[in-house]
């Protein structure tokens, strides 16, 4: 079971979070809804070019 203090981002793990390119609401995304740990949160870079992003005109 998880600490409710993991879903508290401080405002320096929003500042690492942003050096690795990843958004606030992405991070917010990952913690609260997916459940991943902060530090795989933080510091897994999104992915750019998924298909919904392109429109979906390569299928």
């Amino acid at each position: 079971m998880r600490d409710p203090y993991d879903y508290y981002i401080t405002p320096e793990e929003y500042e690492i979070a942003e050096k690795n390119g990843v958004c606030a609401s992405t991070l917010r995304s990952r913690i609260y809804d997916l459940c991943w740990s902060k530090e795989r949160a933080i510091n897994t870079p999104p992915i750019k070019n998924h298909l919904w992003r392109i429109g979906m005109t390569s299928i």
